[in-house]
């Protein structure tokens, strides 16, 4: 069965065993969902496999088998880390899924985008530069006339989804929307487990 080991193995933060914020790989070495999203790219760094949530344990069945108590803590060379899983991803070589980045927003007073302010020139530029990405799947984009609008981006792994939150140019078009187009946005990340698809 399981360990449920107790903490972080990166962070040392507490992970509840009835909490989903635990992941775990094959060996069940163990991390918080922010360490394995956004320090691991999705990766255990011990073996190279992929971190997936874990599962929960019902209460009733805590008393009988407990989590473990005993931290295991082996800090990650995160520089070394994220230099390999990069490699990997231009390689290919990573577990193939489908992650989606939604992306939901308001241009102020109802601006549909229309106005010439380059907001349609800089998202043009963001999704050439997304489809030259490794790992980029797809984007899909609409905006009604009260100027909400939403953006789901596809992604084959968690690796290339936080790369490309970490290119430099889609960082700097991120700043101008913050200071110039949006009155608000949010932000909602994925996994895809089904798809289908229809057309006439």
């Amino acid at each position: 069965m399981l360990e449920l080991r107790p903490s972080c193995e990166h962070c040392e933060i507490p992970l509840d065993p009835l909490g989903d914020n635990a992941r775990i790989c094959t060996y069940e070495c163990t991390f918080c969902s922010r360490c394995a999203t956004w320090e691991l790219l999705g990766i255990c760094p011990n073996c190279d496999g992929e971190l997936v949530p874990r599962p929960r344990r019902p209460p009733e069945l805590l008393v009988l088998n407990p989590p473990r108590v005993a931290v295991v803590h082996q800090k990650v060379n995160l520089d070394a880390h994220l230099a390999k899983v990069v490699a990997r991803l231009a390689g290919g070589d990573l577990p193939s899924q489908v992650w989606t980045v939604s992306f939901a927003n308001g241009r102020p007073s109802g601006d549909s985008g229309s106005s010439n302010d380059g907001y349609a020139e800089m998202g043009d530029e963001m999704n050439t530069l997304a489809a030259q990405q490794p790992g980029f799947i797809g984007v899909d984009s609409v905006r009604d006339s009260d100027g909400v609008g939403i953006t789901v981006s596809r992604w084959s792994s968690i690796a290339a989804m936080v790369s490309w939150r970490r290119v430099v140019s889609h960082q700097e078009a991120q700043a101008s929307g913050r200071e110039r187009w949006y009155s608000w946005y949010r932000f909602y990340v994925a996994r895809v487990d089904r798809t289908s698809e229809f057309e006439r």
